[in-house]
């Protein structure tokens, strides 16, 4: 079997693309999928399966466009009431990719829908090797049951019977989450991203054995504050996302036009650091450094539904800067101040 984990930093975020003999499977993609056909190719296997744990609260996933480029099909489960092109699993539903078993889990309590994938390799045996948890069982925590304020407490409550689902799975089973330390899909996650289950059933707080009632209060304590934009995220993938390839490419705007423009109602965004942004920024602007979690930030505090200006120290930082805007769903990135703030400065 053909292993890669991928890591996206500033979401934490962990995906995956697993191969067989002669096919391969992703699992929770980001938004960036051409990187998932490189390693691929790079094993000369075809993508046959995109399977999403679930909908994905922090990040916006790429399975749409990742189904365009390769003709794979999505597995999700029933659950998520998905309203794109879609193999709706059921609970403990086998499918098999290639010489890749794959069963899956409801597992409900971080959201409804969640669900975890036990894979086997047929060519070594019909034994479970793998389980990809989703944001259901994360290493050393589990995934928060808060982002549904109306049904935190039910689904606190499936989580836990959740959890003593998954103590029932064999010690020697390699686990691996789709997040890790950093994001906020969790509490107190571990900077390791992967264990076992025979790990996690020893050390993981959230899965040690304890009164149903103290779990739920436990984890609907304390909990940190959960970003505006997840319910946002979350309602993007159950619809599926437009392809980045198709998104409108920013513009460079004189230092006139893009005053005026702001002035307007565009949002302006400047990624310098925030030494660079107290000397000197355009009035109005949020100071949103790409040195932190520009990410997360950005999909917490910029209206989604005014289009964006940019302010670069440099045309180099573009890139990323697309790239973690549009990983949570802010696509309408209307343009960039050409030549920066100098040009802006020395234009009076």
């Amino acid at each position: 079997m053909e292993f890669k984990q991928i890591y996206t930093p500033g979401l934490a975020h962990l995906s995956y693309v697993i191969g067989g003999n002669n096919a391969c499977v992703v699992i929770d993609p980001a938004r960036e999928v051409k990187q998932y056909i490189k390693i691929a190719d790079s094993w000369g296997l075809p993508i046959k399966g995109i399977i999403e744990t679930h909908l994905h609260a922090d990040f916006v996933s790429g399975h749409i466009e990742l189904r365009e480029l390769t003709g794979a099909s999505i597995y999700i489960s029933e659950q998520a009431k998905a309203e794109f092109e879609h193999y709706a699993v059921k609970n403990e539903e086998e499918i098999q990719i290639d010489s890749l078993l794959i069963k899956m889990l409801d597992t409900p309590g971080h959201t409804p829908e969640c669900s975890v994938y036990i894979v086997s390799d047929l060519e070594r045996g019909p034994e479970p090797a793998l389980a990809f948890t989703g944001d259901t069982l994360l290493v050393g925590d589990a995934g928060r049951p808060d982002l549904f304020p109306d049904i935190k407490e039910e689904l606190a409550s499936q989580l836990y019977a959740s959890l003593r689902r998954l103590e029932k799975l064999g010690d020697n089973i390699e686990m691996y989450p789709a997040h890790g330390a950093g994001s906020l899909c969790g509490k107190a996650l571990s900077s390791k991203l992967s264990s076992t289950i025979g790990t996690e059933k020893m050390h993981n707080p959230a899965i040690l054995k304890h009164p149903e009632q103290e779990f739920i209060k436990s984890f609907l304590e304390e909990m940190p504050e959960a970003p505006d934009h997840f319910s946002r995220c979350s309602e993007i993938n159950r619809k599926g996302a437009p392809a980045v390839s198709k998104l409108n490419k920013p513009v460079a705007y004189s230092p006139e036009e893009f005053l005026k423009l702001s002035r307007a109602g565009y949002v302006v965004v400047d990624t310098r650091d925030q030494l660079a942004f107290g000397a000197a920024h355009v009035p109005g602007a949020y100071g949103l450094s790409l040195k932190g979690n520009f990410a997360t930030f950005s999909g917490w505090v910029l209206p989604p539904d005014k289009p964006l200006l940019l302010v670069l120290e440099d045309m180099k930082d573009m890139p990323a800067a697309l790239k973690a805007l549009y990983s949570v769903g802010l696509d309408h990135v209307a343009g960039y101040l050409d030549g920066g703030m100098p040009a802006y400065a020395s234009s009076g």
